[in-house]
């Protein structure tokens, strides 16, 4: 079902920052930790699915952290979501697609309507680009990044 946690805010702050940098800079997740005063093992975990994903680059060794591994603007906010929380259900009946979660699954009034609301909203979603969030939220005139408890 659909719960957006911290840990996709966390997801696209980070990606936000990563953009704010020259381009290839790896960045720590220790320092983006700092930044926003997030916890560090959550934000450790949110990198690691975003590069699983392929939505950064992880670099290891000494000096090592996380570059973005496309164009910000090419990242969508579902492609985040998808990669943090796992699909984008809004109802639990819709989750496996059968009566496994629902025993009235098949005769259900109810379900057409539901996923159409689940594909309206993930159509949102990919029509949204993580640049579009993070471009009014990173460019505070003093470079000062916000507290993530806003999220």
């Amino acid at each position: 079902m659909l719960t957006l946690t911290k840990a996709s805010g966390y997801g696209i702050l980070a990606l936000g920052y990563l953009d704010d940098k020259p381009e290839g800079t790896v960045v720590s997740t220790k320092e983006i930790s700092e930044v926003f005063g997030m916890p560090s093992e959550l934000l450790a975990k949110v990198l690691q699915r975003l590069s699983k994903t392929g939505l950064l680059r992880a670099h290891q060794g000494r000096g090592g952290g996380y570059s973005l591994a496309r164009p910000i603007g090419a990242i969508s906010v579902t492609d985040v979501i998808e990669a943090i929380e796992g699909p984008i259900v809004v109802s639990v009946c819709l989750k496996g697609g059968s009566d496994e979660h629902c025993e009235k699954f098949e005769f259900c009034e109810i379900k057409s309507p539901i996923e159409h609301v689940q594909n309206r909203l993930i159509d949102l979603f990919n029509s949204i680009s993580v640049d579009q969030i993070t471009e009014d939220i990173l460019e505070c005139p003093e470079k000062t990044y916000l507290s993530v408890s806003r999220f």
